[in-house]
């Protein structure tokens, strides 16, 4: 079990997550432990499995959305792919992604294509 001092407050918060994607994540600090607790006080560890499969099921369609959104120069289903990735690394506490993908949502709307291929580019890097 992972224990978790969160927010200051002196009690100790127990966490028994059901994903070894999980605890990778948390150690490497990609995933936010407020938000997983967030989560698991919202709906239980049940809940919080659910979330983390559906992340993983659904992140990797959303990468290909979007490349293939580059590739044919199409704005509003680059922009759908990453405003929905945002969305999904938000509501799992994926910092990383979060930030790359609203990077990712801006240079959608702001940026010429190969200068959003760059920034696609280096967002597959992370």
């Amino acid at each position: 079990m992972l224990y978790y001092r969160m927010l200051g407050q002196d009690e100790m918060t127990e966490l028994d997550p059901d994903s070894n994607k999980l605890l990778a994540m948390l150690d490497k600090g990609i995933v936010d432990p407020v938000a997983v607790l967030r989560l698991t006080r919202m709906g239980g560890e049940v809940f919080l499995g659910k979330m983390i499969d559906t992340y993983f099921s659904h992140v990797p369609g959303l990468f290909e959305k979007a490349r293939l959104a580059i590739m044919a120069e199409d704005r509003k289903s680059l922009e759908y792919a990453a405003h929905t990735m945002k969305s999904s690394a938000g509501n799992l506490g994926a910092v990383y992604l979060l930030d790359s993908a609203r990077i990712l949502e801006m240079a959608s709307e702001q940026s010429s294509f190969p200068e959003i291929k760059v920034v696609f580019e280096e967002f597959c890097d992370e």
